[in-house]
């Protein structure tokens, strides 16, 4: 439903791994990419983000990523998992993500922005 309504960013937290989607539109059955180099129009498509790899039972991640997929993070990812969180920043003209690596795989890095 959220993703059919256009909202900007959906974020869900428990599959224990971290993913994010490109910006999407269409239905969870059939996902259209509409945009994919992470600095997204607000209003185009949604973007989605599961953070749950907060360092309990991690998983691993699909290999090799749906099309629908900018990046992800599990057990089986090179270099390991990353442990972290998801920082975002909001202000009138835009909405920022990083995901910041805690432990693991420090080296990984995810980040993105909606803008107005």
């Amino acid at each position: 439903m959220l993703l059919g309504k256009g909202v900007d960013l959906i974020l869900s937290g428990h599959d224990h791994n971290y993913s994010r989607s490109h910006q999407l539109t269409g239905t969870a059955a059939a996902p259209v990419v509409v945009d994919r180099d992470g600095t997204f129009a607000a209003g185009a498509g949604s973007v989605l983000v599961t953070v749950g790899a907060g360092g309990h039972n991690a998983r691993t991640v699909a290999s090799p990523l749906p099309a629908w997929a900018a990046t992800a993070s599990g057990t089986n990812s090179p270099g390991g998992i990353a442990f972290g969180h998801l920082e975002i920043t909001a202000t009138p003209t835009a909405l920022t993500a990083r995901y910041v690596a805690d432990a693991g795989n420090t080296a990984y890095s995810d980040s993105f922005v909606v803008a107005r």
